[in-house]
């Protein structure tokens, strides 16, 4: 009798949310003709170097070839873009890593234990999207890495708020936290990433005799640091949202990341179109899975995020930096676009026992790039502790 094949895996759902970056692509692309026509005449005011270089090129060629090669490209780049989301939701890759233990555990937040031996380290990651990010790949873990470097790693992982965890605050993550602390026996190197970053902070000013050493990785703190109209917008669009919401669900989540960067996702899927590297295309669709099974936020951690931060700029709220005596590593990623240089540099300014590492990466960059080992992996190893 012949055997049944094998269920094909569901179809990814990213990138999220899709419509959202097939109408941001598509009007994009449909409005060149338009800026064409203002780049020769000079309508768009003082236009950078690159936009000037692009003129004179174009006062070069023949008025008539212009519109029919802009639509021959512009229908090439939509093309390319549904042909990198098709390629993605159906690509096979799998993540296949073992998840460690758990050895503590309250509601939905769990304090994993990753093992190795040494100085005990305690890392925690936003509570946006899942730490999977520090645990992408086997080529690809910053925790994994961290544990053959004479450290033991423990990560709390916050986990997806059930039914009953719908009124979760920052201060009952916070409490929770304070009570993983606890499971380990000696004080810890704690490591905070992005939003994890002011918890492990306000963590370390309640806790001080339980932290050693402070590592803060990409963490925010001036929110309105360097674009304060940006920050205000994104506050004003959740308030419109807010009456019709319990949490904030990924999909908005998402729009407001989007925000950032609009043309960003697309851009990414047009390459991925045309990637030809095996391993390459891999790690692609595993950080693509990462960011699209993102967690939702409760109403009053939204309302901590959009309003007392983004709106407000009001973190010392949470905790005074000014207090912590903690020796305390800044690592500020200087091409980030999530969590501005600039507004990791506010928080370094005000820590009293700060050493400040710039990094050549980006937000996530910074995590899984081919140069994170070197860049940032390495020093955050040896500010640890390892040998």
């Amino acid at each position: 009798m012949a055997s049944r094949p094998s269920p094909s895996p569901p179809l990814r759902l990213g990138p999220r949310p899709l419509p959202l970056h097939w109408q941001l692509w598509l009007s994009s692309l449909l409005s060149s003709a338009s800026g064409l026509m203002l780049l020769p005449n000079n309508l768009m005011g003082n236009p950078k170097p690159e936009l000037q270089k692009l003129v004179a090129q174009l006062n070069q060629q023949p008025a008539s070839q212009l519109g029919p090669a802009l639509a021959q490209a512009s229908a090439s780049k939509i093309n390319l873009f549904l042909q990198g989301v098709e390629r993605y939701r159906t690509h096979p890759y799998q993540r296949r890593l073992k998840e460690p233990p758990a050895i503590w555990q309250a509601g939905s937040t769990r304090l994993m234990d990753y093992g190795g031996r040494g100085q005990p380290v305690l890392v925690l990651p936003s509570l946006i999207n899942r730490p999977t990010v520090l645990d992408l790949t086997e080529r690809q873990s910053l925790l994994r890495w961290l544990t053959t470097q004479g450290l033991h790693v423990y990560l709390l992982d916050w986990g997806t708020p059930d039914a009953n965890e719908g009124t979760l605050s920052i201060e009952d993550y916070l409490i929770r936290a304070g009570k993983a602390l606890a499971q380990i026996d000696t004080p810890v190197q704690l490591v905070g990433y992005c939003m994890g970053g002011l918890l492990a902070l306000a963590l370390a000013a309640r806790h001080p005799d339980r932290v050693a050493q402070l590592a803060l990785l990409a963490t925010p703190w001036d929110f309105h640091a360097p674009n304060k109209i940006a920050a205000l917008r994104a506050a004003q669009l959740y308030r419109l949202w807010q009456p019709l919401l319990g949490d904030l669900p990924v999909d908005l989540i998402q729009t407001l990341f989007t925000l950032l960067d609009p043309l960003g996702p697309a851009q990414k899927f047009v390459r991925f179109a045309e990637m030809t590297d095996k391993d390459e295309m891999d790690s692609f669709v595993a950080l693509e899975d990462w960011l699209n099974d993102g967690v939702p936020l409760t109403r009053a951690m939204a309302d901590t995020c959009l309003i007392d931060w983004y709106e407000r700029n009001a973190p010392q709220e949470l905790v005074d930096p000014s207090s912590i005596r903690t020796p305390t590593l800044v690592m500020i990623p200087q091409q980030d676009r999530i969590v501005p240089p600039e507004s990791a540099e506010a928080l370094a300014a005000r820590l009293p026992d700060c050493r400040r590492l710039r990094v050549p990466l980006g937000h996530i960059g910074m995590i899984v790039s081919h140069s994170a080992p070197e860049q940032s992996w390495k020093p955050l190893a040896k500010w640890l502790g390892a040998h």
